[in-house]
């Protein structure tokens, strides 16, 4: 085992489950590195997290992710990375998508993860550990009509992890996947407001009508999925590896 306690790579970081993360593992005293496109949104997570070192960078774009790993490299060991960004993708029937929407959301999660786990196995490998977690989604469960490139794109995040971690768990490297639900965040938010204005009825009514094939009818918040990161990348996961773990209160089904 290596001796030097290396930093927290987490990519979209600047928000919502990215920057829980982020606060987490910071409480622990590590030197926490967030990734994101959203400049804004890096300031104020710098200005929320004194001690944060904040990126702006794409990791749908491989280039920019050999550079600005690069750069994170250099300022010291890595032990973690979390692949907390996605896209969501069109939102239409699958002869409606265009080709650039659908590269562009693969490339928005599955992309993204192998082009910063590209970066960091040369490194976690000569360290003789590593951590990796990636998000995927509870709709690869339950399906998704007219969301089929979000789909596609988080069951390939599940099967880059599953290989991966044949491949790097010789070296002392684990890699899982996080499969959330229901997001407490501002998107979940934005998607009931919108979907109550639709059907011209109550926010609450229109919760309940997306809650309820969720066996717990539960929202999953920020910290709860933090503190699976956190836990998986601990001492107590150190033999948990190639594994898909559902936080989402058991999705049955989704619309």
């Amino acid at each position: 085992m290596a001796e030097t306690v290396g930093a927290v790579v987490i990519t979209g970081g600047a928000t919502s489950v990215g920057l829980a993360t982020a606060r987490r593992f910071l409480g622990d005293g590590r030197r926490v590195h967030v990734c994101d496109v959203d400049e804004a949104a890096l300031a104020a997570a710098r200005a929320a997290l004194p001690g944060l070192v904040a990126h702006r960078l794409d990791v749908t774009d491989p280039f920019a992710v050999e550079q600005g790993f690069a750069a994170i490299l250099d300022a010291g060991p890595v032990d973690v990375l979390a692949n907390v960004v996605g896209l969501g993708g069109p939102r239409c029937p699958i002869e409606a998508v265009s080709y650039a929407d659908w590269a562009r959301t693969l490339d928005g999660s599955v992309g993204a993860a192998f082009f910063t786990i590209k970066q960091l196995a040369p490194h976690f490998k000569a360290r003789g550990q590593g951590c990796i977690v990636n998000f995927s989604s509870s709709s690869t469960k339950t399906g998704l009509p007219n969301r089929t490139p979000y789909v596609v794109a988080k069951a390939a995040v599940e099967a880059l992890t599953r290989n991966l971690a044949r491949e790097l768990g010789p070296y002392g490297v684990r890699v899982n996947a996080i499969l959330p639900g229901a997001i407490d965040n501002p998107r979940l938010d934005a998607l009931i407001q919108s979907g109550a204005a639709d059907r011209g009825i109550a926010l609450a009514e229109f919760e309940r009508h997306l809650l309820r094939f969720i066996s717990m009818r539960a929202r999953i918040s920020v910290a709860e999925l933090a503190e699976v990161v956190h836990f998986l990348a601990s001492d107590a996961a150190r033999h948990i590896t190639g594994q898909l773990l559902a936080v989402d209160g058991n999705a049955e089904w989704e619309e």
